[in-house]
């Protein structure tokens, strides 16, 4: 297809960060060299397909799907999308920039839409489960990994042909996210892939509840690092978590900002597999903010 017709006149361009009211222009950071975030114009559709429902107006489903379709054709064979996307390329067609790929800050809800898009369609959607389902194969090949001693599951980071052994608190809602995946696979509940989605979601799960768990005051940080080890030890600018060497929290990550990703987990598999340890992670997490309010 050539990317610089669209199916809309106005829809030949991604969706930018920053609008001017005053004479509608249109622009993204300078400090990202003009490129859109991939987690900014894939996290529309739902609450505008919705509108376009409620309304009438079409128009506001088709233009925010063009972002879809556009994703759907640039998609890499591995599925995973980099974070950076440029206008301008061959026959009109955005491409890809070098940056990371990442289920955290910038990147995690063009994923969640996959799926949730496909959903929210009565699952009739095909190109949206496929994505999703590609992105998926390439997340248990590249980005699922474990630490040690404790055999914690997390999701890295890649950056070029580097796998970066940290994550954000962001990348909690891959937990729910897969969890629902499996219970709605096309394939059924006991294909090969849905038992692999649902085994990584629980144990995703469970290290998001151990990010909190493990914290003197029971609060998640920003990100985690794991296994952030030298030849002497703990690398100096990571806290150690009493003694466990698999988790450490960088001093520049020591703050929470009211992430809802975890606990969005924990209701997705409470609500999905009617195990009530997730009803307890859920406890314990709203118990040690509410403390550590109190204790200020």
């Amino acid at each position: 297809r050539d990317c610089s017709r669209p199916t809309t006149p106005t829809a030949s361009r991604l969706t930018q960060k920053l609008v001017n009211l005053g004479d509608g222009r249109s622009s993204n950071h300078g400090w990202n060299e003009n490129a859109s975030i991939l987690g900014e114009v894939a996290t529309q559709q739902v609450e505008y397909r919705y509108l376009a429902r409620k309304t009438g107006k079409e128009d506001y489903e088709r233009r925010s799907g063009r972002v879809f379709e556009i994703l759907q054709e640039t998609q890499p064979a591995d599925g995973l999308f980099y974070q950076n996307i440029q206008e301008g390329g061959s026959g009109g067609c955005p491409t890809f920039a070098g940056s990371p790929v990442s289920f955290g800050a910038m990147n995690d809800s063009a994923y969640e839409y996959m799926l949730k898009v496909w959903v929210q369609g009565n699952k009739k959607e095909d190109m949206y489960r496929e994505m999703w389902d590609k992105a998926m194969d390439g997340v248990h090949d590249q980005l699922v990994q474990k630490t040690k001693p404790n055999g914690l599951t997390f999701l890295a980071d890649r950056d070029g042909g580097r796998i970066n052994r940290k994550m954000d608190h962001l990348a909690c809602f891959m937990g729910g996210a897969l969890a629902l995946g499996a219970y709605t696979d096309p394939k059924g509940m006991d294909s090969d892939r849905a038992r692999r989605d649902l085994r990584t979601a629980r144990a995703l799960t469970y290290t998001c509840y151990q990010m909190y768990a493990r914290t003197n005051t029971g609060i998640s940080s920003e990100y985690v690092n794991f296994n952030a080890r030298t030849e002497t030890g703990i690398a100096p600018e990571f806290r150690d978590f009493d003694g466990e060497d698999d988790m450490q929290v960088p001093e520049n990550a020591k703050f929470y900002i009211l992430r809802p990703e975890a606990v969005e987990a924990f209701y997705y598999l409470n609500k999905l597999t009617g195990d009530p340890i997730y009803r307890s992670f859920r406890a314990s997490k709203s118990t040690a903010k509410r403390n550590t309010v109190m204790d200020r």
